[in-house]
């Protein structure tokens, strides 16, 4: 028997021992990265000075450390907008973390190597990677939401990109049901949907979700962080005419100091003056923007409105110059964007997820059928020793039956003699019980004459509270008269408003109108201004809308403003 627990403990240390092989240790070294990971979305330069440091102890950390901070070196260098010109270090971080990284390093690691993809414009394997990563964290149990949502983001924009609008608005409002379950920079995503519809051409939702966008941001008083998505909210809105919003965007803009400015802030400008007819400033704005422009799809915009103000001048030949520069841009955009090769990974991507689907299914299948024989077989085994216990069981069960027969039968001697003995108590009990029976019936007797008794009594307190409830509300009233009478003293001038007057208004309108006030909040919700409540107060009381409007030294027109809403409201 020892021998046997030593082998079990023996092979339980071996599991546990291969199980933790290749699990990541949680050291300082692991917190601190991911201290320094974290502070980079709010604080980058810090982040950085932070990231050097711990490069002076890389000798130090293990393999897992040192490939969880050479992945935040790549992340340090995409937040900077430094593109690699290659993807080696982004694949090879990938490579280790599949074998030995958590489903968070996983997820990460895909992110970072389909940036790399992106920003080389292979667009087919940068949209592979980003759903891959997707993947990981949609069945996983543990992931970083923020990774999660660049995701999304960027899937978004490629898919913009290849003009698969569907797809961008699916994405686009998992994006927003993530940073409202998160509670993390919803006004980003907000907009990524308003743009999905606007390429849709679906105008409504496109203005219902850029509005719930500018909400939003208003609400944490337009930071300078949402500036892109101003400017991008100041294009949309000056696109559909709605020039209120879009001057008060570009108020808001303006504000910023110009390091603030997002890129493409001197291309929304440009649109805007473009809109409102002032073509020579849009053409300035037009030829800065084409300048600064890092990517091609800048250029096209810039040189398409550039096109379009000469061609409103009358300037034919420099429209025709800026027209060649379009086709050009055209061209490059097309050529980089990789329709079909985008198309083609995509659905090997879904065929390859499918297919692995497929063939779990067929495993799980086959470990259920073997499930199945062998708990048939233990089963069989089970029903046998069952059967024979059962037998040995019922033998020994006649031998006591055999047993409890004679002790039945001297328990029914006893239980003869026992029940003599009951019949002659249950003669006593009964003599007990019609003495019982007088003794509550003189009860009962009591009972009805205390009950009378109390009747009377109550009858009494209720006639005198009556009597002192009629007494206080007749000087009540008296003197929620004497306040009204007040009120309409100082209407004509000759009485002066004291600071309690209002409140004792409130108190008089509440004894002549029990439940009025109570009423009044309830019907709006709590949320009643304090001059409207004082209106409804005075025009319960009788008084008129010039009498009201003395009395709240205000103009009539407003007096009128808040008799109608009185009305509406009571």
């Amino acid at each position: 028997m020892k021998n046997v627990n030593f082998l079990l403990w023996f092979l339980l240390i071996i599991s546990f021992m291969a199980s933790c092989k290749d699990r990541p240790v949680e050291s300082q070294w692991t917190d601190r990265i991911e201290s320094v990971w974290q502070q980079s979305d709010t604080a980058l330069d810090e982040a950085c000075r932070r990231a050097a440091l711990l490069g002076d102890a890389l000798t130090g950390m293990t393999t897992y450390e040192q490939r969880r901070y050479e992945q935040l070196c790549i992340r340090l260098l995409d937040k900077q907008d430094i593109m690699p010109s290659s993807t080696d270090s982004t694949q090879q971080s990938l490579d280790y973390f599949l074998r030995h990284g958590s489903e968070t390093d996983k997820e990460r690691a895909y992110f970072y190597l389909a940036r790399a993809y992106q920003g080389l414009k292979d667009y087919p394997r940068a949209i592979v990677n980003f759903m891959k990563g997707v993947e990981i964290i949609e069945d996983g149990e543990a992931a970083d939401t923020v990774i999660w949502q660049y995701s999304l983001s960027q899937l978004r924009r490629l898919y913009d990109l290849q003009l698969r609008y569907e797809d961008e608005l699916d994405v686009a409002l998992k994006a927003v049901a993530l940073a409202d379950r998160t509670k993390t920079f919803v006004g980003w995503y907000l907009m990524d949907v308003a743009s999905a519809y606007k390429h849709l051409r679906d105008t409504l939702h496109c203005l219902l979700y850029c509005e719930k966008s500018y909400d939003a941001i208003r609400r944490e008083h337009f930071p300078a962080r949402y500036a892109p998505i101003l400017s991008h909210q100041l294009a949309l809105y000056t696109s559909f005419g709605r020039l209120d919003h879009a001057d008060t965007l570009l108020n808001v803009l303006s504000n910023f100091p110009p390091k603030d400015r997002p890129q493409n802030y001197e291309l929304n400008l440009a649109l805007y003056f473009e809109h409102i007819g002032q073509t020579d400033t849009a053409i300035v704005h037009f030829k800065q923007y084409y300048t600064q422009a890092r990517r091609t799809e800048g250029r096209y915009e810039a040189a398409a409105g550039l096109q379009r103000c000469f061609m409103k001048k009358g300037d034919y030949r420099k429209a025709a110059r800026w027209g060649v520069g379009l086709y050009e841009a055209n061209d490059s955009i097309i050529a980089q964007r990789g329709f079909e090769q985008t198309q083609r990974a995509r659905e090997g991507f879904l065929y390859n997820r499918d297919k692995e689907a497929e063939t779990a299914l067929r495993q799980h299948e086959k470990r259920i059928r073997l499930t199945a024989i062998a708990g048939f077989l233990l089963l069989s085994c089970l029903v046998m020793g069952l059967v024979a216990y059962y037998n040995i069981r019922k033998r020994k069960l006649l031998e006591v039956i055999a047993g409890k027969e004679k002790s039945i039968a001297s328990a029914k001697a006893t239980i003869s003699r026992r029940s003599e003995e009951l019949e002659r108590k249950k003669r006593e009990v009964s003599l007990l019980e019609e003495e019982l029976e007088k003794a509550s019936r003189g009860l009962e007797d009591k009972e009805r004459q205390l009950a009378a008794t109390m009747k009377d009594l109550e009858q009494r307190v209720r006639i005198n509270k009556e009597l002192t409830r009629i007494a206080l509300m007749s000087d009540a009233e008296e003197k929620a008269a004497d306040v009204v009478d007040y009120f309409r003293k100082i209407a004509i001038g000759k009485e002066e408003m004291k600071p309690t007057a209002w409140k004792a208004l409130g108190n008089a309108v509440e004894m002549l109108y029990p439940g009025f006030n109570e009423a009044v909040q309830g019907r709006l919700g709590g949320q009643l201004r304090e001059p409207l409540l004082q209106t409804i107060l005075l025009l319960k009381v009788g008084l008129k809308p010039a009498q009201i409007a003395k009395i709240m030294e205000a103009k009539m027109q407003t007096v009128w403003n808040r008799v109608k809403r009185a009305e509406e409201t009571c």
